[in-house]
């Protein structure tokens, strides 16, 4: 009787092995999974903050953030875009920003092979830190033996106020402007772009609202020769 006991609690047991997930199963991608590293972290600066300053709202953000953003690798975040900013989740600038673009200096402790990103928080926040250089990943270090992992962020500083990198907001407004630009340019190759006529005039209303609205606010200011052509070229096409 003791010994059918026994038997039952190994098949109970083995059986409940069965419905747990492996780490050797085809569909495990723990190894795809990127880690985020505090050793290297720097509170002493005076555009950065210590855990301390960020109100406990904010901290269980950042957690949930470090949740979400471990369930992939970085090179998954790095491709990730933010809406249509033209941003992405994590960007790598590789080396530390020159004097002129940053509120920060670069750590002493701070290997200089390090690889300098952020990654996008909310609004303004980011998190700071650098990863290895990719041809360092997978290769062994001479004295501890063990392996560089580039899939690894390790966290420099709490950015709360967008002070790393100065232009990254500036960048993304003048980007939104170029694409407009280059969106000007390519219309005369594309009749999908040709709308219907104004009220107010015979352009176009798309290209009205385009280069009036634009132009007026001083966020692009087209080439009289190139608005001209394009102009003309609708007109001959009864806009």
């Amino acid at each position: 009787m003791s010994k059918g006991f026994n038997n039952s609690k190994k098949n109970s047991f083995l059986a409940g092995l069965g419905e747990r997930p492996s780490l050797e199963c085809d569909k495990n991608d723990l190894t795809l999974r990127c880690k985020f590293n505090f050793s290297y972290f720097d509170a002493s600066q005076s555009a950065g903050q210590d855990f301390k300053d960020w109100t406990p709202e904010q901290l269980r953000k950042l957690l949930d953030k470090l949740k979400n953003y471990s369930r992939f690798s970085l090179d998954h975040w790095h491709r990730e875009r933010i809406g249509n900013s033209g941003l992405t989740t994590l960007a790598i600038y590789g080396e530390f920003p020159i004097k002129r673009k940053t509120n920060f200096h670069e750590p002493a402790h701070i290997p200089h092979q390090a690889r300098w990103g952020r990654f996008r928080l909310e609004q303004v926040v980011r998190l700071i830190g650098f990863m290895i250089p990719p041809a360092l990943h997978k290769t062994y270090h001479k004295v501890t033996g063990e392996l560089f992992d580039k899939n690894t962020f390790y966290i420099v500083f709490l950015d709360k106020f967008h002070k790393f990198y100065n232009t990254e907001k500036n960048r993304r407004n003048g980007k939104s402007n170029e694409g407009q630009t280059r969106l000007l340019l390519s219309m005369k190759k594309n009749d999908n772009f040709i709308g219907k006529k104004s009220k107010i005039g015979d352009r176009p209303r798309f290209f009205h609202n385009l280069i009036g609205k634009e132009a007026l606010n001083k966020s692009i200011q087209p080439r009289p020769r190139i608005a001209a052509r394009f102009f003309v070229r609708a007109s001959r096409r009864g806009g």
